[in-house]
């Protein structure tokens, strides 16, 4: 409709930052390489197109039902009874924070995480912190080295990190099996969640 071009089959190869706007060098399949200007480049290769399930979670091989937390709604978290959250970023904050919402009195979540669990506030000197964030990732990636790779997503408020404390919520370590009904844990711990939220 607006006479747009799409290189479809394309490999970025450089991205650089003119006087005005930027410049990305691309290759195609057959090697041929061109160049284009925009104002702005964005980048949409993120997780939201390619969900990732763990490597050791084999669909045929469990029960229970699963789903990852971009198709997760409220109507689903108010259903389960016994949910497994996996995953301590952002989203899995967004779906323990409407479970808390949705949750009936003797309903029972655990969140299982691979590492620490580092939270931030929402909201520091009543500025959205993902603005406090804005600023280092303008910074070259070069600066930080291989150690960039190793930076963990932290999860985004305290309400799910308060919820652990008062017991609503239970933290468990990385998950060993998923086989049939049961989920068990690293610990040797195993539990029959009704809804498995991979986040």
């Amino acid at each position: 409709q607006h006479g747009l071009k799409v290189p479809f089959d394309s490999t970025v190869i450089a991205v650089r930052r003119e006087r005005v706007g930027f410049s990305v060098r691309y290759r195609t399949n057959e090697g041929k390489e061109f160049s284009i200007h925009g104002s702005h480049v964005i980048n949409a290769t993120g997780i939201i197109s390619k969900p990732k399930l763990p490597d050791n979670f084999k669909p045929n091989a469990t029960a229970i039902p699963w789903m990852h937390s971009i198709d997760v709604r409220a109507e689903h978290l108010a259903k389960s009874r016994r949910l497994l959250v996996v995953g301590g970023a952002a989203s899995a904050a967004e779906v323990l924070e409407n479970w808390l919402k949705v949750r009936q009195k003797n309903d029972r979540a655990w969140l299982s995480l691979r590492s620490k669990l580092f939270a931030m506030p929402h909201w520091i000197f009543g500025v959205d912190v993902h603005y406090f964030v804005w600023l280092p990732e303008q910074l070259p990636a070069s600066l930080f080295g291989s150690r960039v790779n190793r930076l963990n997503e932290p999860m985004t408020g305290r309400i799910v990190v308060r919820a652990i404390r008062n017991g609503l919520i239970q933290r468990m370590p990385y998950v060993r099996h998923y086989q049939n009904a049961t989920v068990e844990f690293a610990n040797r711990q195993n539990i029959q969640p009704d809804l498995i939220v991979f986040a």
